[in-house]
Protein backbone atom coordinates (compact mmCIF):
# COMPACT_ATOMS: atom_id res chain seq x y z
CA UNK A 1 0.00 0.00 0.00
CA UNK A 2 1.42 3.46 -0.88
CA UNK A 3 2.23 5.50 2.34
CA UNK A 4 0.94 8.87 2.78
CA UNK A 5 1.98 12.07 4.96
CA UNK A 6 -0.58 13.27 7.73
CA UNK A 7 -0.53 16.99 8.45
CA UNK A 8 -1.34 17.87 11.68
CA UNK A 9 -2.30 21.56 12.74
CA UNK A 10 -2.50 22.70 16.43
CA UNK A 11 -5.61 24.05 18.21
CA UNK A 12 -4.56 28.15 19.75
CA UNK A 13 -1.64 27.58 22.21
CA UNK A 14 -0.29 24.82 20.75
CA UNK A 15 2.31 23.39 19.49
CA UNK A 16 3.38 20.42 16.90
CA UNK A 17 3.58 18.54 20.82
CA UNK A 18 0.15 17.92 21.18
CA UNK A 19 0.02 15.35 18.28
CA UNK A 20 3.48 13.30 19.64
CA UNK A 21 1.34 10.61 20.68
CA UNK A 22 -0.56 9.61 17.05
CA UNK A 23 2.20 8.28 15.40
CA UNK A 24 2.09 5.00 17.49
CA UNK A 25 -1.81 4.57 16.92
CA UNK A 26 -1.25 5.29 12.69
CA UNK A 27 -1.50 2.93 10.55
CA UNK A 28 2.37 1.99 9.28
CA UNK A 29 1.97 3.44 5.72
CA UNK A 30 0.71 6.96 7.13
CA UNK A 31 3.42 9.27 8.34
CA UNK A 32 2.38 12.17 10.57
CA UNK A 33 3.49 15.09 10.14
CA UNK A 34 3.10 17.56 13.16
CA UNK A 35 3.42 21.34 12.01
CA UNK A 36 5.12 23.94 14.06
CA UNK A 37 4.30 27.47 14.10
CA UNK A 38 5.65 30.77 14.62
CA UNK A 39 6.01 31.25 18.30
CA UNK A 40 6.33 28.54 20.26
CA UNK A 41 8.33 24.73 20.23
CA UNK A 42 10.92 25.03 18.33
CA UNK A 43 10.16 27.82 16.42
CA UNK A 44 9.38 30.22 20.00
CA UNK A 45 11.71 32.71 19.14
CA UNK A 46 10.14 33.54 15.45
CA UNK A 47 8.19 36.83 15.81
CA UNK A 48 3.92 35.62 15.73
CA UNK A 49 1.80 35.56 12.53
CA UNK A 50 0.30 39.22 11.66
CA UNK A 51 -2.53 37.78 10.26
CA UNK A 52 -4.36 34.29 7.87
CA UNK A 53 -2.35 35.40 4.58
CA UNK A 54 0.93 35.52 6.75
CA UNK A 55 0.09 31.83 8.72
CA UNK A 56 -0.45 30.49 4.97
CA UNK A 57 2.41 32.08 3.51
CA UNK A 58 4.91 30.60 5.90
CA UNK A 59 3.34 27.13 5.82
CA UNK A 60 2.40 26.67 2.21
CA UNK A 61 6.38 26.21 1.28
CA UNK A 62 6.41 23.47 3.50
CA UNK A 63 3.83 21.74 1.66
CA UNK A 64 5.47 22.15 -1.57
CA UNK A 65 8.14 20.57 -0.82
CA UNK A 66 6.89 17.19 1.44
CA UNK A 67 4.07 16.99 -1.52
CA UNK A 68 5.15 16.86 -4.86
CA UNK A 69 5.24 13.35 -4.94
CA UNK A 70 3.27 11.81 -2.51
CA UNK A 71 -0.47 11.63 -1.22
CA UNK A 72 -1.57 13.69 2.01
CA UNK A 73 -3.74 14.67 3.73
CA UNK A 74 -4.58 17.30 6.70
CA UNK A 75 -5.73 17.16 10.36
CA UNK A 76 -6.29 20.25 12.42
CA UNK A 77 -8.74 20.82 15.75
CA UNK A 78 -10.21 24.62 16.46
CA UNK A 79 -7.65 26.70 14.37
CA UNK A 80 -6.03 24.12 13.15
CA UNK A 81 -9.18 22.74 11.25
CA UNK A 82 -9.31 26.51 10.30
CA UNK A 83 -5.54 26.49 8.97
CA UNK A 84 -6.19 22.88 6.88
CA UNK A 85 -9.21 24.71 5.33
CA UNK A 86 -7.07 28.48 4.13
CA UNK A 87 -3.85 26.15 3.25
CA UNK A 88 -5.99 24.40 0.84
CA UNK A 89 -7.43 27.34 -0.72
CA UNK A 90 -3.82 28.67 -1.48
CA UNK A 91 -2.59 24.97 -2.35
CA UNK A 92 -6.04 25.08 -4.95
CA UNK A 93 -4.60 27.98 -6.81
CA UNK A 94 -0.82 25.97 -7.24
CA UNK A 95 0.15 23.43 -9.29
CA UNK A 96 0.47 21.17 -6.13
CA UNK A 97 -2.32 17.98 -5.58
CA UNK A 98 -4.82 19.20 -3.23
CA UNK A 99 -4.73 16.79 -0.04
CA UNK A 100 -6.66 13.59 -1.06
CA UNK A 101 -9.41 14.23 2.47
CA UNK A 102 -9.35 17.42 5.04
CA UNK A 103 -9.95 16.46 8.81
CA UNK A 104 -11.51 19.27 10.50
CA UNK A 105 -12.24 19.18 13.98
CA UNK A 106 -13.69 21.31 16.84
CA UNK A 107 -14.45 24.49 14.07
CA UNK A 108 -17.74 25.81 12.52
CA UNK A 109 -17.63 26.55 8.77
CA UNK A 110 -16.09 29.79 7.85
CA UNK A 111 -18.97 31.35 6.60
CA UNK A 112 -21.51 31.61 9.63
CA UNK A 113 -20.24 34.57 11.78
CA UNK A 114 -19.31 33.67 15.20
CA UNK A 115 -20.10 36.91 17.61
CA UNK A 116 -17.33 36.07 20.22
CA UNK A 117 -14.08 38.36 20.40
CA UNK A 118 -12.11 37.06 22.93
CA UNK A 119 -9.24 38.30 21.35
CA UNK A 120 -10.23 42.20 22.75
CA UNK A 121 -11.03 41.03 25.65
CA UNK A 122 -8.51 42.34 28.72
CA UNK A 123 -5.78 39.66 30.50
CA UNK A 124 -8.54 38.18 33.34
CA UNK A 125 -11.37 38.25 31.21
CA UNK A 126 -9.56 36.41 28.96
CA UNK A 127 -8.29 34.08 30.83
CA UNK A 128 -11.78 33.05 32.20
CA UNK A 129 -12.72 32.34 28.99
CA UNK A 130 -9.91 30.11 28.62
CA UNK A 131 -10.71 28.56 31.65
CA UNK A 132 -14.43 27.78 30.32
CA UNK A 133 -13.31 26.49 26.76
CA UNK A 134 -11.29 23.46 28.85
CA UNK A 135 -8.22 22.17 27.88
CA UNK A 136 -5.90 24.36 30.25
CA UNK A 137 -5.07 23.70 33.46
CA UNK A 138 -6.08 26.57 36.22
CA UNK A 139 -2.74 25.75 37.79
CA UNK A 140 -0.81 27.07 34.86
CA UNK A 141 -2.56 30.57 35.33
CA UNK A 142 -1.08 30.33 38.74
CA UNK A 143 2.60 30.89 37.02
CA UNK A 144 3.37 34.70 36.18
CA UNK A 145 6.62 33.47 34.00
CA UNK A 146 3.73 30.87 31.95
CA UNK A 147 1.71 33.61 31.26
CA UNK A 148 4.10 35.69 30.04
CA UNK A 149 4.86 33.39 27.73
CA UNK A 150 2.08 31.68 26.76
CA UNK A 151 -0.45 34.49 26.45
CA UNK A 152 0.51 37.03 23.97
CA UNK A 153 0.68 33.58 21.67
CA UNK A 154 -2.76 32.29 22.75
CA UNK A 155 -4.22 36.07 22.11
CA UNK A 156 -2.93 36.25 19.01
CA UNK A 157 -4.15 32.74 17.78
CA UNK A 158 -7.58 33.82 18.46
CA UNK A 159 -7.22 36.97 16.72
CA UNK A 160 -6.18 35.06 13.59
CA UNK A 161 -9.10 32.58 14.49
CA UNK A 162 -11.99 35.38 14.78
CA UNK A 163 -10.70 37.50 12.13
CA UNK A 164 -10.08 34.30 9.66
CA UNK A 165 -13.94 34.36 8.84
CA UNK A 166 -14.93 34.03 4.75
CA UNK A 167 -18.75 35.70 3.79
CA UNK A 168 -18.04 33.43 0.19
CA UNK A 169 -18.34 29.81 0.17
CA UNK A 170 -15.41 27.93 -1.43
CA UNK A 171 -15.55 24.30 -2.00
CA UNK A 172 -12.83 22.36 -2.50
CA UNK A 173 -12.30 19.11 -5.07
CA UNK A 174 -11.57 16.95 -2.16
CA UNK A 175 -13.90 14.75 0.49
CA UNK A 176 -14.30 16.49 4.45
CA UNK A 177 -14.43 14.84 7.62
CA UNK A 178 -15.93 16.51 10.42
CA UNK A 179 -15.44 15.45 14.29
CA UNK A 180 -17.20 17.74 17.26
CA UNK A 181 -17.91 17.91 20.73
CA UNK A 182 -21.83 17.67 21.61
CA UNK A 183 -21.52 20.18 24.05
CA UNK A 184 -19.25 22.40 21.88
CA UNK A 185 -20.76 26.15 21.72
CA UNK A 186 -21.26 25.79 17.83
CA UNK A 187 -24.80 25.52 16.61
CA UNK A 188 -25.83 22.96 14.60
CA UNK A 189 -25.58 25.26 10.86
CA UNK A 190 -22.23 25.50 12.26
CA UNK A 191 -21.48 22.17 12.05
CA UNK A 192 -23.54 21.07 9.60
CA UNK A 193 -22.12 23.91 6.97
CA UNK A 194 -18.19 22.45 6.25
CA UNK A 195 -21.03 19.89 3.88
CA UNK A 196 -20.63 22.98 1.39
CA UNK A 197 -17.37 23.16 1.55
CA UNK A 198 -16.75 19.73 -0.33
CA UNK A 199 -17.31 18.86 -4.13
CA UNK A 200 -17.30 14.97 -2.87
CA UNK A 201 -18.26 13.00 -0.11
CA UNK A 202 -18.56 14.85 3.67
CA UNK A 203 -18.80 13.20 6.89
CA UNK A 204 -19.48 14.32 10.25
CA UNK A 205 -19.06 12.37 13.88
CA UNK A 206 -20.28 13.92 17.45
CA UNK A 207 -18.84 12.61 20.40
CA UNK A 208 -19.45 13.61 24.44
CA UNK A 209 -17.67 16.56 25.60
CA UNK A 210 -17.01 20.02 25.27
CA UNK A 211 -14.52 21.69 22.82
CA UNK A 212 -11.49 19.36 23.92
CA UNK A 213 -13.36 16.31 23.01
CA UNK A 214 -10.33 15.16 20.81
CA UNK A 215 -7.91 14.60 24.38
CA UNK A 216 -10.59 11.88 25.71
CA UNK A 217 -11.86 10.62 22.27
CA UNK A 218 -8.34 11.14 19.88
CA UNK A 219 -7.92 7.36 19.54
CA UNK A 220 -11.14 6.99 18.28
CA UNK A 221 -10.41 9.46 15.90
CA UNK A 222 -7.75 7.82 14.62
CA UNK A 223 -9.44 4.90 13.97
CA UNK A 224 -11.45 6.70 11.81
CA UNK A 225 -8.17 8.52 10.10
CA UNK A 226 -6.81 5.25 9.15
CA UNK A 227 -9.88 3.45 7.56
CA UNK A 228 -10.96 6.71 5.71
CA UNK A 229 -7.42 7.22 4.20
CA UNK A 230 -7.06 3.69 3.38
CA UNK A 231 -10.19 3.74 1.47
CA UNK A 232 -9.22 6.77 0.02
CA UNK A 233 -6.06 5.37 -1.49
CA UNK A 234 -7.08 2.23 -2.28
CA UNK A 235 -9.39 4.50 -4.63
CA UNK A 236 -6.57 6.24 -5.67
CA UNK A 237 -4.83 3.19 -6.99
CA UNK A 238 -7.89 1.29 -8.26
CA UNK A 239 -8.40 4.65 -10.48
CA UNK A 240 -4.70 4.69 -11.94
CA UNK A 241 -5.93 1.24 -14.15
CA UNK A 242 -9.26 2.52 -14.88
Amino acid sequence: MRSIKLFCFPYAGGSAAVYKNWQKHLSPNIEIVPVELKGRGRRISEPLYKNVDDLVDDLFPLIQKECQRNYYAFFGHSMGAMIAYELSLRINQSPVALPIRLFLSGRGAPHIASSKNYHLLDDEAFKAEILNLGGTPPEFFEHQELIDIFLPVLKNDFKLVETSGREEIMPLNAPITSFFGEDEDLTTEQKEGWEYYTEKKFKKYVYQGGHFFIKEHYKTIIDILNKQLQEDLESLNNSMWL
